[in-house]
């Protein structure tokens, strides 16, 4: 993605190899006090669609990591955008 991710501007989420996992679950828990769950899955949604567009990346890792947040946010948005 050429444009930087508002969940990156503003939360710090990022998926780089190396980075804890509670980091962004934090990042997600911030955007979802500001943003609504629908909009935090299609910014998610769209790197993934945007990482299986590019065949000379290897990105198999941060589409996990996207896939399972879209997860964890889906099972969790409630309980973190009230907190």
């Amino acid at each position: 993605m050429d444009e930087e991710s508002p969940l990156k501007r503003r939360f710090g989420y990022n998926v780089k190899r190396g980075t804890p996992l509670r980091s962004r679950r934090n990042a997600l828990k911030d955007a979802a006090k500001n943003y609504s769950l629908d909009y935090i899955i299609w910014l998610l949604e769209g790197n993934i669609n945007n990482a299986e567009r590019r065949s000379s990346a290897n990105m198999e890792d941060p589409i996990k990591k996207w896939k399972e947040d879209i997860d964890w946010l889906i099972d969790n948005y409630d309980e973190v955008s009230k907190t």
